[in-house]
C-alpha cells in the first residue's frame, strides 16, 4: 500500500540489516509479525479462518515485494507464503553482524560535513552510531567504572564529530576541546549548531 511504502526504505543488496529492522517495526505496528516469522500458520483451505489468514498473507507479501528492489522482487514472488519469503530473504542475505559492523565503522573514517548542514552531517553520525549500537549492544553494567565507560564513549564521539566538520569551525572546536570536564555530545552539537546560526544573521 502506498501507506506501507512510505514507511521504510527499499532493500538493494547492501542494506539487509537496517531493511530488516526497519521491516520488522513498520510490520509490528501492523500487527502482523507473525505472518513473517511463521508462527500463525496457515489453516487448512475448509477452516473458517482461511480466508482471513490467506488475505493477511497475501498482504503481507505485497509489502515484501513491494519494498525490495525489481531485481530481488522477481527471485522471490512466486513464492507461496511471506515467511516463505522471509526466510529465503535472511538466508540470501543475512552475512551476520562481522562485514555490517566493518562497514559501518568504515564509513565512520571517511565521514565529513562537506557543503551539509551541521544538523544534515551530525544526523548521519547518530544514525550510524545507532545501528553499530542495534549490531553490537553494549553490555549492561552496574559496577563502578559504568559511568567512566560511558564518558569514554561520549568523548570518542565528540571528537568523531569534531573531526568532520568543515574546517571553517576551527574556532568553536578548539574552544569545546579546552573544556574541562568533556561535556556531553548534545551539549557540543548545540554550541556549533549556535556558531551556525550566527553566521547566517
Amino acid at each position: 500500500s502506498p501507506w506501507f511504502r512510505s514507511c521504510h526504505s527499499c532493500f538493494i543488496d547492501r542494506n539487509f540489516q537496517p531493511w530488516q529492522r526497519d521491516f520488522k517495526l513498520s510490520i509490528g505496528a501492523r500487527n502482523k509479525t507473525p505472518f513473517l516469522d511463521g508462527s500463525l500458520p496457515q489453516p487448512p483451505p475448509h477452516d473458517s479462518l482461511y480466508s482471513s489468514w490467506n488475505r493477511c498473507n497475501q498482504m503481507v507479501m505485497s509489502w515484501i515485494i513491494h519494498s525490495v528492489s525489481p531485481e530481488i522482487k522477481t527471485s522471490i514472488m512466486y513464492l507461496d507464503t511471506a515467511a516463505e519469503m522471509w526466510t529465503v530473504l535472511n538466508n540470501r542475505f543475512n552475512q551476520g553482524n562481522g562485514p555490517r559492523i566493518f562497514e559501518l565503522n568504515e564509513s565512520l573514517l571517511y565521514l565529513h560535513q562537506g557543503d551539509e548542514s551541521v544538523s544534515a552531517y551530525f544526523t548521519k553520525l547518530t544514525a550510524i552510531w545507532d545501528e553499530i549500537n542495534q549490531l553490537r549492544p553494549r553490555i549492561p553494567c552496574v559496577c563502578a567504572a559504568a559511568a567512566q565507560n560511558h564518558d569514554h564513549i561520549n568523548h570518542d564521539q565528540i571528537l568523531q564529530f569534531l573531526k568532520g566538520l568543515h574546517e571553517s569551525y576551527h574556532a568553536v572546536i578548539d574552544q569545546i576541546l579546552l573544556i574541562d570536564p568533556c561535556p556531553p555530545l548534545n551539549k557540543v552539537f548545540s554550541m556549533v549548531i549556535h556558531q551556525e546560526r550566527q553566521r547566517t544573521l
